[in-house]
């Protein structure tokens, strides 16, 4: 009897390790995600200092843009030319 409980805690223990670094890890990816779909002005104002206590942090944008996106494939596409010139250096 005593085995099983023994285990049952080593199994109990592994679970909330595993739980624990999958949040850890995917923490920096669902903030990256939530931070794409803000708009500039946003993102710029959950970075600042508000009186100087603690930064204005927030996982839900207040209003969703896709504004990033159209900058990044429309707008400004460096980001694309970059990445097609360095594939095709790569393929040579």
């Amino acid at each position: 009897m005593r085995v099983r409980v023994k285990e049952a805690w080593k199994k109990g223990f592994i679970c909330i390790i595993t739980i624990l670094l999958f949040v850890t890890m995917m923490a920096p990816v669902i903030y990256m995600l939530a931070s794409s779909v803000m708009s500039s002005n946003e993102i710029l104002h959950s970075y600042q200092v508000s009186n100087g206590d603690y930064m204005n942090f927030h996982l839900i944008p207040k209003q969703f843009s896709f504004e990033q996106y159209y900058k990044a494939f429309f707008r400004e596409p460096e980001f694309l030319k970059i990445t097609k010139e360095t594939y095709e250096k790569w393929l040579e």
